[in-house]
């Protein structure tokens, strides 16, 4: 996985729309598409209606992101914890810690995830074509 998102970084390294990527800079979004299914076109869709806001300390960016719902909910998102605040996280995780399969596991495929924390990978990944608004800390707490 950590070659594929190489490869979508590469991709994507001096393109601001999707259209500018030349042919050959389609297949890890395919790749991931296969891989991730419909998760991954609803962590596109939330990047192209930019509804991810990462916070900032001191102008730095953080791991931790911030999703805007539809209907006013926020959902926090904790990259460096794989973790997220929504509802399908929640379930794949709980079906993932009670599937005898899963057991000892230590592969990123068998980690829960959500369209959110694709999203967020997507943005930290992906340069100039999805960037993740930023929020100062301060901002953070009233949104």
């Amino acid at each position: 996985m950590i070659d594929l998102m190489r490869a979508l970084s590469e991709a994507t390294l001096h393109v601001s729309k999707l259209s500018d990527i030349p042919k050959d800079g389609h297949k890890p979004f395919v790749q991931l598409y296969s891989l991730l299914g419909e998760p991954f076109l609803l962590a596109l869709d939330l990047l192209d209606h930019e509804r991810l806001s990462q916070l900032s300390l001191d102008d730095q960016l953080t791991d931790v992101f911030l999703c805007s719902g539809v209907k006013g909910t926020s959902t926090e998102i904790r990259l460096c914890a794989w973790h997220c605040t929504c509802t399908h996280f929640a379930l794949e995780s709980y079906k993932a810690y009670m599937s005898p399969s899963n057991e000892g596991s230590t592969d990123d495929l068998a980690k829960p995830t959500c369209k959110h924390l694709i999203a967020c990978q997507l943005a930290r990944h992906a340069g100039p074509l999805f960037r993740a608004r930023q929020l100062a800390a301060q901002d953070w707490l009233f949104v």
